[in-house]
């Protein structure tokens, strides 16, 4: 049995494999019904598509036989990666590299073996779509060439969920952009929420430290000062649960019952500061509590970028104020957050869902907020709408209270 030999550009070989992120995947349809018709017009009993790992060759889809996969030193298709054209072996007991092959006179007994290579644009050879019989035979001419055909196609196959897969990560890196982005806008505010807090717990410890040195015990005294550095601690974990609530990737959670209170009030105080500290008067109206299937970390992103917009549109303003209400309309809930600017211009209006719109100043904001909002929004089964009714700006958030749909969001 002749051993195959390593291609000169292995490494540019191997690495265009791993490209594709498919070894060891599930088998799926579209590469399942190719085996079946190169069989089909080959007229084998087996048909695989073939990759040729750094020591194995493994099948991402095989038609005739149970194997996933065999040792790269005794696979036919090693040896045809390294030929240009379909590779075809009519009779392996009369081919010297392959008489003895332990595939050849071992299960599943090679005798009539043809592969065309699955060749990657940039011309790297990553393995074989090939035919196998336990019989000599030979191909004509039309169906080797369909057998190369049907090799482009599988090619063609990988080549889209690759472009898919960058896809969809370039659009969950641009996402995490737009939120850490709405976040970094409340920054100065987070820092200024847990810096106070800080401050009040070592004043507090400080008196509890200067009692003990005075030998002054006051079990009324002591119990006010810790009372007050515990409920501070609080305040301090519900500013961490919030920050880490938003920093993680929430697309793939399934939907979860949660209190609506709750997620206001770790959004809340993430970005309560900013907006106290720019003089808006923020009035909050949650009315009776309510429990709804959500991603509670999403909602809280969707609340952070309405707010955030909101606070940015009445910064400039003599009157400023922001209102964020919940109205139960029995199976779903309206939130709507109001500023006190006096709506938005129909022709920005059109535009301002979409992609990289954006209505401020270069180097603020993404121009991804309100679409990521609302693709959130629909991904829970709900919508989000600028009401063009309202005197004022407002944005209306509709979600069922209970779960109608399971899509994702790359969010």
């Amino acid at each position: 049995m002749k051993r195959p030999e390593l291609p000169a550009n292995e490494a540019a070989r191997l690495e265009a494999l791993r490209a594709y992120r498919i070894l060891d995947t599930a088998p799926e349809r579209a590469f399942d019904e190719l085996t079946e018709l190169a069989a089909q017009i080959c007229g084998t009993p087996i048909a695989m598509v073939s990759l040729v790992d750094e020591d194995r060759q493994w099948f991402k889809s095989r038609h005739g036989t149970e194997s996933t996969g065999t040792p790269r030193e005794v696979a036919f298709c090693a040896h045809a990666i390294h030929e240009s054209e379909v590779f075809v072996v009519e009779d392996s007991s009369r081919d010297p590299r392959f008489h003895d092959n332990p595939l050849a006179i071992g299960d599943p007994h090679i005798r009539f073996y043809a592969g065309a290579q699955l060749r990657t644009p940039e011309g790297h050879t990553i393995g074989m779509l090939c035919v196998i019989d336990h019989e000599p035979r030979r191909l004509t001419g039309s169906q080797i060439r369909s057998l190369d055909i049907l090799a482009k196609r599988v090619i063609g196959e990988l080549e889209r969920i690759k472009a898919f897969r960058i896809v969809r990560e370039q659009q969950e890196s641009v996402a995490l952009s737009a939120k850490f982005s709405a976040l970094g806008e409340m920054a100065a505010g987070v820092a200024h929420e847990i810096n106070n807090p800080l401050t009040i717990i070592k004043g507090k410890a400080s008196c509890l430290l200067a009692m003990v040195k005075a030998g002054r015990f006051d079990p009324v005294e002591y119990e006010k000062v810790i009372t007050k550095i515990d409920s501070t601690v609080t305040r301090i974990a519900r500013i961490v649960r919030g920050l880490r609530g938003l920093s993680r990737d929430a697309e793939r959670d399934p939907l979860e019952p949660a209190e609506l209170d709750q997620i206001f009030a770790d959004t809340l105080e993430l970005c309560a500061a900013r907006i106290r500290n720019e003089g808006i008067d923020l009035r909050v109206d949650t009315g009776a509590p309510v429990r709804l299937d959500c991603r509670p970390a999403q909602i809280s992103q969707v609340l952070l970028n309405l707010l955030g917009n909101a606070a940015d549109a009445v910064a400039p303003l003599a009157e400023k104020w922001i209102e964020l209400k919940v109205e139960s309309q029995g199976t779903h809930l309206r939130i709507a957050v109001t500023d006190s600017g006096r709506g938005i211009e129909p022709a920005v209006a059109e535009k301002i869902m979409r992609p990289f719109y954006t209505t401020k100043e270069a180097g603020k904001g993404t121009g991804l907020g309100l679409s990521i909002t609302r693709k959130i929004a629909e991904a829970h089964g709900g919508t989000l709408v600028l009401d063009p009714s309202a005197p004022n700006t407002r944005f209306v958030l509709t979600l069922p209270v209970r779960a109608t749909v399971k899509a994702r969001c790359a969010a």
